[in-house]
């Protein structure tokens, strides 16, 4: 019981895996239907125990372990070199690439603050401006080379936490479960021998 009531009281002191999606609707030079306008979808996922705070930028950041685009209907591709999401609060948020070059992929800002309190460790869903880089910024993919030839003007970004259970604190849990299982049995058996 008391290891129940520890854990209960106890906050989340471990890392979640976060997911960052971004979507809008576009086209590209490249990819299996250039030119053609569709959904795109840019996905990365992360851990939230490596978000880095950049106080002179007033930026978090979280290097990201794989990001794919998917256009319309077409397999997603994995890009190629290092990206990160990136998070201004109060200004943008989205996803940045830093090798081979350092340039924002996609993000979402806004004039109505929308990113504020905002530190890539939470859910949220922001509709807003879209930003690309100029079409002729080109990203390699497994699928080949992507652009942003055409975009629309808003997107969404959004994160979602899947929480995991800490071990200690699952160990914990089973510990007073057993517990009290423990006594409930002893006291059935009492109640038996009287």
């Amino acid at each position: 019981m008391i290891g129940a009531a520890v854990l209960l009281g106890a906050g989340p002191a471990h890392a979640d895996p976060i997911t960052f999606t971004e979507t809008l609707t576009g086209s590209s030079l490249y990819g299996p239907y250039p030119y053609v306008t569709e959904p795109i979808t840019i996905t990365g996922t992360g851990n939230t125990d490596n978000i880095v705070f950049n106080s002179a930028e007033d930026e978090y950041t979280l290097l990201l372990s794989f990001v794919t685009v998917q256009e319309g209907s077409a397999p997603a591709e994995l890009f190629t070199g290092s990206v990160e999401a990136f998070a201004v609060p109060g200004s943008i948020a989205g996803f940045e690439q830093l090798t081979p070059i350092n340039v924002n992929i996609a993000a979402v800002f806004g004039f109505n603050d929308p990113f504020v309190g905002y530190a890539l460790d939470s859910d949220i869903s922001v509709t807003d401006d879209t930003e690309v880089p100029a079409s002729s910024t080109l990203f390699n993919t497994t699928g080949g080379t992507f652009d942003f030839w055409t975009f629309s003007d808003t997107a969404t970004f959004s994160s979602t936490v899947t929480p995991v259970p800490e071990p200690s604190s699952f160990a914990l849990l089973v510990t007073g479960l057993l517990g009290v299982a423990g006594i409930v049995r002893r006291r059935s058996s009492t109640s038996k021998a009287l």
